[in-house]
């Protein structure tokens, strides 16, 4: 590694030694740093680890009796779902049920979704009229003749 300033006042870095060197620049020797902790301060991190740790151990032990309450709680609500369900199929059965096999929950089908699209304008063609119910041509020129007749900008022009 060698280190040089420049012209400029810049101090350099590199692994080649810069160009145009007046005089042999020595290389660095590689170090690595390396420490270790003092003794003293590992002694007095151990009671503040010891501490979190068995804080964590603490929580950990509540955590678990908590999943294994949940656990039972789950097996003694299936135990008394399968129990009620016995009751009622032979509650059935003494009644002479016709359907006593199926299930009493509701049926809840699932749900479907709908999402609306854009859609392109439809071009109708208009289609003419039927010839009988359009007025003849006579009568549309008699209906026009009337019109520009009577309207009030061609008396003005007259």
């Amino acid at each position: 590694m060698y280190k040089w300033v420049d012209e400029r006042g810049v101090v350099n870095y590199s692994n080649e030694p810069p160009k145009n060197v007046a005089k042999k620049l020595e290389p660095l020797p590689d170090r690595v740093s390396v420490y270790s902790t003092k003794p003293d301060v590992t002694a007095a991190a151990a009671p503040v680890r010891a501490e979190r740790s068995e804080v964590l151990r603490d929580r950990l032990e509540l955590l678990e009796r908590e999943l294994e309450l949940e656990r039972r709680q789950r097996a003694l609500a299936a135990e008394d779902e399968a129990q009620r369900r016995r009751r009622a199929y032979e509650q059935c059965v003494l009644n002479r049920g016709v359907d006593c096999e199926a299930d009493d929950r509701p049926r809840i089908s699932p749900a479907v979704v709908v999402v609306p699209q854009a859609r392109r304008p439809q071009i109708v063609p208009t289609l003419p009229l039927p010839e009988t119910s359009r007025p003849s041509r006579e009568r549309r020129l008699i209906r026009d003749e009337r019109f520009t007749e009577s309207s009030p900008s061609k008396a003005l022009m007259r």
